[in-house]
């Protein structure tokens, strides 16, 4: 687990969550459309909320796969070669490497999760845990900087346990970021890949079998 990952907890909605998406297959981004329908109930009163958002895009079929010291595909998007070496630098106990991967603002957060012995050996243990990562999308979101996230499944992992990692574009380089964490667009998106049911084929519902040696 990323620092930024143990940051944002998605709300525990009583609801029922739908996610759309929309992509042909192309190698420049298409548009995916995301949205959650949330019924929540409050005694015998229900009400609905219906929330939607659609963003430049692509979904990987079949996905990117991250292997820590394994080759990435040459056309793999700079936000996912970002991911791998963040990993591997988890992996590592890398400190330098860490930081320098990290949004310059969040810097001092990140160390101090680092000064943390017990924390800084758990990150390590939870990441080593896992063999790949299964990249099964990126989004691009354009504020006042420029972010990619990337939609993460772990292993043979289900995918209301995947991960939605945020990466943020600094001097050219994209960098783990947090900033989106209370953002309700990143909320959206994070539910929606969690827990939501897919309408279009584009996402595969099961990832590749493994192959190699261990």
């Amino acid at each position: 687990m990323y620092p930024d990952q143990a940051a944002y907890r998605p709300p525990r909605w009583a609801a029922l969550l739908v996610c759309t998406w929309l992509a042909a297959p192309a190698a420049a981004l298409d548009l995916i459309s995301f949205s959650i329908h949330t019924r929540l109930q409050e005694g015998e009163s229900t009400a609905s909320v219906d929330s939607r958002l659609s963003l430049p895009g692509e979904l990987y079929a079949p996905p990117v796969v991250i292997e820590p010291g394994g080759a990435m595909p040459p056309e793999a998007a700079p936000a996912i070669r970002a991911s791998k070496a963040l990993w591997e630098a988890f992996l590592a106990d890398d400190e330098p490497a860490i930081l320098a991967l990290w949004a310059r603002a969040e810097r001092d957060l990140v160390r101090a999760v680092l000064a943390d012995g017990d924390a800084r050996a758990l990150n390590r243990e939870l990441l080593g845990a896992h063999r790949r990562k299964h990249v099964v999308g990126r989004v691009a979101l354009q504020l006042d900087r420029r972010y990619e996230l990337l939609l993460v499944r772990r292993d043979d992992e289900p995918r209301e346990l995947g991960l939605v990692e945020s990466y943020v574009l600094e001097d050219g380089h994209w960098r783990a970021t947090n900033e989106l964490a209370g953002d309700r667009r990143f909320q959206i998106i994070w539910e929606a890949f969690r827990s939501g049911d897919l309408v279009a084929a584009e996402l595969p519902a099961e990832l590749p079998a493994e192959t190699g040696e261990d």
